[in-house]
């Protein structure tokens, strides 16, 4: 191989790697689920004329262990790290791409997408249309997405159970976006590791929803603060939220808490350790 060495290629792979044994675990969470709930459409391709040098490079760019080779937008085959090993770097890869492809369709339940991922021992699925027309792929990373929703209403649903026995009262859960800017904090610091494992995380699409409480036409964070300022410092408008709001006015004592510590928005939370935090201010994301 021109580009790439054994080294790199043991440093790429588990990029990508998931325990299968933990998708399949994953996978008994997911009943009536469907890849075209999860799966993404913004996919690095890869053509039939490709040469091996090419492949490789995209490999080190994308730090992708294989791609889909499309044609006219029609999935043909599919070309890994290991189809280009000791291959010729002027080759082309339609000569030796597997096209034997194992496929998902936007209608395929989750739980039997991730058992072929499970049984098959690959990380990723090509999801096609009508006409073998390729549409975007169900990756490792969207099957752990599924896992974390899960994971995170369970956690909202314990902190419903509470509000309604602290304040007698029926609270309503809705799911959906929230302004970033419009969300008041109500702790006062975060630690600058983890804010950088939730830039990471939203960068990646792997981060689970925030929870907020909704009173008095104000949204006040009970749960997601390093993933609220990641999201401000990404510059992202909005961000995935559980909103919590009870059906009858209820004096739950968060604005007394934000206003005690004088946080208006993000803004105010100090982020620990001053040399990261400086390096954070610095750094373009």
């Amino acid at each position: 191989m021109s580009l790439m060495n054994f080294n790199s290629i043991y440093k790429i792979i588990p990029f990508s790697k998931i325990n299968k044994y933990d998708i399949f675990q994953i996978s008994f969470k997911m009943d009536k689920k469907y890849v075209k709930d999860y799966f993404h459409t913004d996919v690095i391709i890869a053509m039939p004329k490709f040469t091996v040098e090419k492949v490789e490079r995209m490999v080190l760019k994308y730090q992708h262990v294989g791609f889909p080779v499309v044609e006219n937008e029609k999935l043909i085959g599919f070309v890994s790290i290991l189809d280009i090993l000791f291959r010729h770097p002027k080759a082309t890869i339609d000569k030796f791409m597997r096209t034997d492809v194992i496929v998902a369709t936007p209608d395929m339940e989750i739980f039997r997408a991730a058992k072929i991922m499970w049984r098959r021992g690959i990380y990723s699925l090509p999801v096609i249309g009508e006409g073998n027309k390729f549409i975007g792929i169900l990756s490792n990373r969207d099957i752990l997405r599924i896992e974390i929703e899960h994971s995170s209403y369970d956690k909202v649903l314990k902190i419903k159970e509470i509000f309604e026995n602290l304040h007698d009262c029926e609270i309503l859960i809705v799911e959906g976006n929230v302004r970033v800017r419009n969300l008041i904090p109500t702790q006062n610091s975060i630690n600058t590791d983890e804010l950088y494992v939730r830039i990471y995380e939203i960068q990646k699409n792997l981060n689970e929803p925030i929870v907020v409480l909704r009173t008095n036409s104000k949204d006040f964070i009970i749960d997601g603060h390093h993933r609220a300022v990641a999201a401000a410092k990404l510059n992202v408008r909005e961000i995935a939220a559980y909103v919590l709001t009870a059906k009858k006015p209820v004096r739950f004592g968060y604005e007394e808490t934000a206003n005690k510590l004088n946080l208006k928005c993000l803004d105010d939370i100090e982020i620990i350790d001053e040399k990261k935090k400086f390096e954070l201010n610095k750094v373009e994301l």
